[in-house]
C-alpha cells in the first residue's frame, strides 16, 4: 500500500501504482517529496495532464533512468578528457558498469589510468629567458622564423597526458600534400577562373544597422527569452497563413482531441530534459501561448514517408489528435523561401568580381606560426582578388598553447610609430602574430567569431571587432563586420555567419528518406527555409553534443561520410579546435536573435564555414559555400575562390528601373582549393 507521505502528495492511488512508486523510492533512493516534485516536472514536460496510472508511471520511471545514465556518462567522459580524477560516485558507478559490461562499448575494454599533469595558467606563460632583442613581427628568413612560437612540451603532456590523435607526429606545413589543388568546382564550364582585374573596386554596402549589435551581453532575462521564442512561432504562423490564404481562427491546438484534420503551427522540440539526439519517437511540437497555450504535444510521424526535422525548427503540420495522446501528422506544409535578391539594371556590375573566402582557425594546434595565413597572403598577392573575406576565429582563445600558456612570447613588441611596448596581453600577442599579415591583404572584410581573443562580445549575435585592437589603421581599407553579416558587393548580396551551424544541424537532425540525401546540403537548406542564420534551439551543450557524436552511425555511403567522421571528434579529418569540438562555442542572446534573421530577401551567396567537408552548392537558387577551415588540427586546410561574372545585357532588359533578379547561381564560379 501507499505510504502516508505518498497519499498526502499523490492522493488515492491504486495498489499497482503504489507498488511502482515504492519501487522507484528504493531503486533510486528518492524521498517521497523529491519523487512528487519529479512527477510534477515530468507531467509539465509531457503536457496534456497525464493521469497517474501504471503506463504513465512506467514512462516516468524510464525517464528517471535515462537522466541518471546520461549524467553519469557525462561525468565519466569529463574525467577521461581532463586526465584527472573522477568523482567518487562516478568511480563507483563506472566500476559497477564495467564489471557488468554496461559501458564496455562507451569506454573501451582497454582503459588504462592516466596521469594528471600540472598545467601552467595563461597568466604565467613562459617567456624567453635569453637576452632576446625587442622584435616587431615574426619575419621569414628562408623557410624559418627568427623566433618560432612552438611548444617546448611534448604534445601528450600538453593535453593532460591523454592518448589522443593530437599526440601523433605532425607533418610540417611546408611538406603538406598537393598544395594549391582544386578540390571542388562549381560552374567550371562557363566561367573562367582568372578574370581580368577590375579598375574600380566593388561597391560595399552593409545591409544591417551596426548600432544594433552594440548591445550589452549577458543581460537577458528568462521571461524575455520566452517572449522572443513565442514571437518566433507567431511570426511563422503569419507567414504560413499568408501562404495558405487562411485566417488565424482556422488554426488548432494540437493538444486538443479532434477527429478532424486540422492545421497547427509550432516548434520542434525533443522530449528529453537532459538533451539527447532527436528520433522519431521523441519529437514534440511546442506551441506559443497565443496559438496553443504553450503546450507540448507528442507527434506521431508513422504516416509520413519522408521528413527532415531538427530541434528548434518552425513547422506547420496537418493532422489529427484522435485520442489526445499524440498528434498524428499527415502532412508537413512547405513554406516558400524569401524572394530572391533583385536590383535595377543600372546597379549591376560591368566587370567580373573575384573574392577569396577563408575561415579560421588560421594556424595548427602545434604552433603559433600562422603559416596557412601567410600562404593565403601569398596567394592573394599572386591572384589580386577584389575582396578577401576572413571569418574568425583569427587567434583562437581555445588554442591548446594559449590555454596551457606553454609558449615563448616576446618581452616587447614594436609599434607602428617605432616605439617599444611590453607584450603583456593576448591583444599584444595578436599584434605580433596576426596584424602584420592582415595589413598586406587588400580589400579585407573581417567577420568575428565568439572564440576570437580580441572580441569583447562573446555572445551571438556578435558585434564587429574593434579596428584599433586589430592594429589596422583607417587608411588600410579593412572593414570589420558583425556576426552574422548581410552585405553586398555591387549587386551581389552576401550572408555570412562564422558559427558552425552546418555541423550542429547535421548532428541534431532526425530524418526519414529525405529527398536530399546529403546531410550537409540538408543543413544548409534548413537555414534558408527557416530564414535565419541560427534556427537551432536549444543550443547544444558540450556534454550533450559529445553524447550525440557517440551515437552517429557508421557511414553507409558517401552522403553520410561527413557525419561518420564526427564519431571521432579528435580524428584526423576533424579540423575544429578544442573549443568547438564538444559543443557550441558561443552563448546565444535570444533577446537579440532577430539580428540573425535574413530580412526581406534571400542572399545570393551564403557563407557557412564548418568543420565538415568543404563544399559549394546551389540550393534553391542560392550559392552556399563552406570554404572549410584554413588550418586543421594537424595540417593545412582549404579556402574558396569566388568569381562572379557580370550579367549579360539583352534587348529585353527593362530600362525603367524595374528590379531584376540577380540569378548569381548561373554566373558564379566557386573553387575549393587546398592551401
Amino acid at each position: 500500500m501507499a505510504t502516508l507521505e505518498q497519499v498526502a502528495r499523490f492522493g488515492g492511488v491504486s495498489t499497482d501504482v503504489a507498488s511502482m512508486l515504492r519501487s522507484i523510492n528504493r531503486l533510486y533512493d528518492i524521498s517521497d517529496d523529491d519523487l512528487f516534485f519529479k512527477w510534477e516536472s515530468w507531467t509539465f514536460k509531457m503536457g496534456n495532464d497525464p493521469q497517474l496510472n501504471v503506463d504513465n508511471v512506467a514512462l516516468f520511471k524510464q525517464d528517471i533512468q535515462n537522466q541518471i545514465e546520461f549524467e553519469n556518462q557525462a561525468r565519466l567522459r569529463a574525467g577521461q578528457s581532463t586526465g584527472g580524477t573522477t568523482p567518487a560516485s562516478s568511480r563507483k558507478l563506472g566500476a559497477t558498469a564495467l564489471a557488468s559490461g554496461g559501458f564496455d562499448d562507451f569506454l573501451g575494454s582497454d582503459m588504462t589510468p592516466v596521469k594528471k599533469v600540472k598545467r601552467e595558467p595563461l597568466s604565467t606563460a613562459k617567456r624567453a629567458i635569453s637576452n632576446a632583442q625587442p622584435i616587431s613581427t615574426p619575419s621569414r628568413s628562408g623557410t624559418d622564423y627568427e623566433k618560432p612560437l612552438t611548444s617546448t612540451t611534448p604534445n601528450s603532456q600538453r593535453h593532460g597526458g591523454t592518448n589522443t590523435s593530437l599526440g601523433t607526429p605532425k607533418t610540417p606545413f611546408g611538406d603538406r600534400k598537393e598544395p594549391g589543388t582544386i578540390v571542388q568546382v562549381l560552374n567550371p564550364g562557363s566561367i573562367t577562373a582568372e578574370p581580368t582585374s577590375r579598375v574600380v573596386a566593388p561597391a560595399l554596402v552593409a545591409n544591417f544597422d551596426p548600432k544594433k549589435y552594440g548591445y550589452r551581453p549577458m543581460y537577458q532575462k528568462l521571461s524575455e527569452t520566452a517572449e522572443i521564442l513565442d514571437e518566433q512561432i507567431d511570426s511563422w504562423a503569419d507567414v504560413v497563413l499568408a501562404h495558405l490564404d487562411m485566417a488565424e481562427d482556422e488554426l488548432a491546438n494540437p493538444a486538443r482531441e479532434s477527429q478532424q484534420t486540422v492545421l497547427c503551427i509550432g516548434r520542434i522540440v525533443c522530449d528529453s530534459i537532459g538533451g539527447g539526439r532527436l528520433n522519431p519517437q521523441s519529437v514534440l511540437l511546442e506551441t506559443s501561448r497565443r496559438l496553443g497555450t504553450g503546450s507540448r504535444t507528442r507527434l506521431d510521424l508513422s504516416q509520413l514517408s519522408s521528413f527532415s526535422l531538427f530541434p528548434g525548427q518552425l513547422v506547420a503540420l496537418r493532422g489529427s489528435n484522435a485520442g489526445g495522446a499524440a498528434f498524428r501528422v499527415e502532412e508537413i506544409i512547405n513554406v516558400p523561401l524569401l524572394p530572391p535578391s533583385a536590383s535595377a539594371p543600372a546597379e549591376f556590375a560591368q566587370s567580373p568580381t573575384t573574392c577569396i573566402v577563408a575561415a579560421g582557425p588560421f594556424t595548427t594546434d602545434s604552433d603559433l606560426l600562422f603559416e596557412p595565413l601567410r600562404q593565403l597572403a601569398s596567394v592573394a598577392a599572386q591572384h589580386k582578388p577584389d575582396q578577401i573575406i576572413l571569418l574568425g576565429p583569427l587567434l583562437d582563445v581555445s588554442h591548446p598553447m594559449l590555454r596551457s600558456g606553454d609558449f615563448d612570447a616576446p618581452e616587447t613588441i614594436k609599434l607602428e610609430d617605432g616605439d617599444d611596448s611590453p607584450c603583456e596581453t593576448l591583444d599584444d600577442l595578436f599584434r605580433v602574430l596576426v596584424s602584420p599579415i592582415l595589413r598586406g591583404l587588400p580589400g579585407l572584410l573581417i567577420i568575428p567569431h565568439p572564440l576570437d581573443v580580441l572580441t569583447r562580445h562573446p555572445c551571438f549575435p556578435q558585434d564587429a571587432l574593434p579596428r584599433s585592437a586589430l592594429g589596422m589603421s583607417k587608411t588600410s581599407g579593412a572593414r570589420c563586420l558583425p556576426n552574422p553579416a548581410l552585405f553586398s558587393l555591387d549587386e551581389a548580396s552576401f550572408g555570412a555567419c562564422s558559427l558552425d551551424i552546418v555541423k550542429h544541424l547535421a548532428l541534431s537532425e532526425c530524418s526519414r528518406d529525405p529527398p536530399e540525401k546529403n546531410a550537409l546540403a540538408r543543413a544548409a537548406a534548413h537555414v534558408l527555409q527557416q530564414r535565419r542564420f541560427f534556427p537551432l534551439y536549444p543550443v547544444p551543450a558540450p556534454t550533450q553534443q559529445a553524447a550525440v557524436t557517440q551515437t552517429v552511425p557508421v557511414a553507409t555511403d558517401e552522403t553520410d561520410a561527413d557525419l561518420a567522421v564526427l564519431a571521432d571528434p579528435l580524428g584526423a579529418a576533424t579540423s575544429g579546435n578544442a573549443g568547438s569540438a564538444g559543443g557550441l562555442s558561443a552563448s546565444i542572446d535570444w533577446g537579440y536573435s532577430g539580428l540573425a534573421d535574413f530580412g526581406t530577401r534571400t542572399p545570393d551567396i551564403m557563407l557557412l564555414p564548418s568543420e565538415m567537408s568543404a563544399f559549394a552548392r546551389v540550393i534553391s537558387g542560392t550559392v552556399v559555400i563552406n570554404p572549410g577551415t584554413l588550418a586543421k588540427r594537424r595540417g593545412a586546410g582549404t579556402f574558396a575562390k569566388v568569381v562572379i561574372r557580370p550579367r549579360e545585357s539583352t534587348t529585353d532588359t527593362p530600362q525603367d528601373g524595374t528590379l531584376i533578379p540577380h540569378e548569381l547561381w548561373n554566373r558564379t564560379r566557386v573553387d575549393i582549393i587546398r592551401i
